[in-house]
């Protein structure tokens, strides 16, 4: 009986985990990122980057992923050809389906600065190698958000630019879960116990 509540409690942990998972906070983008590139900069480390001289605009599809510069080729967005010494500026509008906790995995080489509905999330100061890292914000649903990056390439030869954003498991979740397993391996004990004791008496 007690095998079977603790199965039970297990399987259910499961169910929720999995089907959290499934509707994991979908994230939606509005419509494509937009992008500006400046041939002047100035950063302020910890703080941010002003930038002047706008060179060109540019749309690119989201979600973000990893972006280089390398003389004009392979480049997602299209990166201004030839330039290893820029400014851009990168805004994406998005919702999601979930109220709660987000990751933003976010990275950069040089530079990079992540702005969440207005508030800085992640500073990057340069110049640096590209080294991502993970960074949470509450979200709610119902609402447009707006992710703006402030992007600076301050050394050549190339740039790298990376940003993911994925729901948080709850940690009711995860609770749920650590209980239910441990319930069985206490079940499990008793169990052994039982069997080993009228051993012992003879």
């Amino acid at each position: 009986m007690k095998m079977t509540v603790v199965m039970s409690g297990v399987v259910l942990a499961l169910s929720a985990y999995f089907a959290e998972q499934a509707d994991a906070g979908t994230v939606t983008y509005s419509g494509p990122i937009s992008a500006q590139y400046y041939g002047s900069f100035n950063e302020t480390p910890g703080t941010g980057i002003t930038f002047s001289d706008l060179l060109s605009t540019d749309n690119f599809a989201a979600p973000i992923s990893e972006l280089r510069d390398v003389g004009g080729s392979d480049t997602d967005p299209n990166w201004l050809p030839g330039t290893t010494l820029f400014g851009a500026t990168m805004t994406a509008i998005f919702t999601v389906s979930t109220t709660g906790n987000y990751n933003f995995n976010f990275g950069s080489d040089d530079a990079g600065y992540l702005f969440v509905d207005g508030t800085l999330l992640a500073a990057l100061p340069g110049p640096r190698g590209y080294s991502p890292a993970n960074y949470t914000d509450f979200l709610a649903t119902g609402q447009f958000h707006e992710a703006v990056i402030e992007y600076a390439n301050e050394a050549a030869p190339g740039a790298v630019l990376s940003l993911g954003i994925s729901a948080v498991p709850e940690p009711s979740t995860w609770a749920m879960m650590v209980l239910g397993f441990a319930g069985l391996g206490l079940v499990g004990y008793r169990r052994a116990r039982k069997r080993t004791t009228p051993l012992a008496a003879a």
